[in-house]
């Protein structure tokens, strides 16, 4: 943006409006645009701009903002679609309940290569519209246009920006109209809790503008929730095969464990931060069942979730073992990254780590890991729990033990924004083979 465009916004405020309309600081917040011309293919812009606006509003300190999320928790409450738009006293009362002095409400209207932006500011206790802004220009101007209804509320709050300031609430969020199209549709697959279909637009428009952090921002926030109270639940099935000489490829024996994800939210593992999960499991074979809880610890970083660790507590409820127990815990050194954020196919990652492995009533022994991790190729599975797009992360690596050595394989059907779909796992030691493949029944996810 230009210094000529950034004086020829302000000048037009200045003049437009009266700067001392509103009493700042005060708590603002912008509510999804209305499409007067109920053009689907216009939908991502009712949630693409506000989020914008927010954004250019977020970088001035005299303004607070109430988070858009904090509204949708309470339209939801009000079972409201917050991607659409409701009458304005309804509006007004999610702001009361919000804490929202000010609601920025606005609409967008197209006429061949034209559109127009249109907002009120509107007084929450007292329901006045205090103010109005509107915009005309080309569709591929859109952020012009929302700089002109952002400054124009700026104004009317009386703030006055130096210039520097000024530059930065104009600043383009992207430079290309398509990676803003590819945001705001990822936008209005969240809002609609298509998370998968939110995380492919949003991973879209990051690749067309690698510079794009907003976009980013949103992708890093649904690739895998940790939030608390979301859960996967997974049908669990083993089978144990001797490979010794005299029963080489006999299956053993089968294990059935169905077992449940549920986040846990922030937590504390090793004195590190982190998320952590809570899994149960029920597991039967021939000669006994038992129940485990394990607690799982991740860490959520820019470049995907790295996993520190475990804790278990397993209990035989039938068969020889009855009434015992026993604990585990698990502790990777260093935490590995187990979730690359930046899937693409044929990326790989070196996998060098040890474990310090510990069970009830014993000292602790090192278990050293060594192989590969690569992202083989992408695929659309069907599981009891949907049809999703995959990318398949493959991982070989040898375990060590006191001298005895394990053969890993993982393969992990991964989908961003819902988490993994199916999880198949073979271990080859000097006497077994084990295979176990884990397939999702249901989920639900909360951002």
């Amino acid at each position: 943006m230009t210094k000529v465009k950034i004086l020829l916004v302000a000048l037009f405020f200045c003049v437009l409006f009266h700067p001392d309309v509103f009493a700042a600081p005060t708590n603002i917040a912008v509510v999804p645009f209305e499409n007067l011309n109920k053009d689907s293919s216009l939908d991502w812009l009712t949630v693409g701009i506000p989020e914008t606006i927010t954004v250019s509003l977020l970088t001035v300190k005299e303004i607070s903002l109430i988070e858009r999320t904090q509204l949708r928790k309470i339209m939801e409450e009000q079972k409201l679609q917050s991607s659409g738009m409701v009458d304005e006293k309804t509006i007004l009362n999610i702001g009361k309940l919000a804490g929202v002095n000010v609601l920025v409400i606005g609409s967008f209207q197209k006429f061949k290569d034209t559109i127009r932006l249109a907002a009120r500011f509107v007084d929450v206790e007292s329901g006045k519209v205090m103010q109005t802004a509107q915009a005309t220009g080309s569709l591929e101007n859109i952020f012009e246009l929302q700089d002109k209804i952002t400054i124009g509320l700026i104004n009317n709050l009386g703030i006055a920006l130096k210039p520097a300031e000024l530059a930065k609430v104009t600043e383009d969020p992207t430079k290309s109209f398509e990676a803003y199209r590819h945001f705001g549709q990822g936008t209005l697959l969240k809002e609609k809790k298509d998370y998968q279909g939110a995380a492919k637009e949003l991973k879209a428009a990051t690749e067309i503008d690698p510079e794009f952090s907003l976009a980013y921002e949103k992708y890093n926030e649904i690739f895998l929730s940790l939030n608390k109270g979301n859960y996967w639940t997974y049908d669990s099935t083993t089978i144990v095969m001797s490979i010794n000489s005299e029963a080489k490829g006999i299956v053993d024996y089968k294990i059935e464990a169905p077992w449940i994800f549920k986040a846990g939210g922030k937590d504390k593992f090793n004195g590190a931060d982190a998320f952590s999960y809570v899994m149960e499991s029920d597991a039967r074979d021939k000669l006994s069942a038992s129940k485990t809880i394990t607690s799982i610890y991740y860490q959520k970083k820019d470049d995907g979730i790295y996993y520190l660790g475990f804790e278990a507590q397993t209990t035989w409820t039938e068969g020889p073992n009855k009434g015992k127990s026993s604990a585990v815990k698990v502790i990777k050194e260093p935490p590995f990254l187990a979730l690359p954020q930046d899937l693409y196919v044929g990326k790989k990652l070196k996998i060098s780590n040890k474990s310090r492995f510990s069970t009830s009533g014993t000292n602790a022994v090192m278990i050293s890991e060594e192989g590969m991790m690569e992202i083989t190729k992408k695929e659309t599975i069907s599981v009891p729990a949907g049809t999703f797009e995959c990318h398949i992360i493959k991982s070989e690596y040898e375990s060590i033990q006191s001298g005895n050595k394990t053969l890993w394989t993982q393969l992990i059907w991964f989908a961003p924004g819902v988490g993994m779909v199916k999880i198949r796992v073979e271990t080859v030691d000097s006497n077994n083979k084990t295979i176990t493949d884990q397939i999702l029944r249901e989920y639900h996810i909360e951002l």
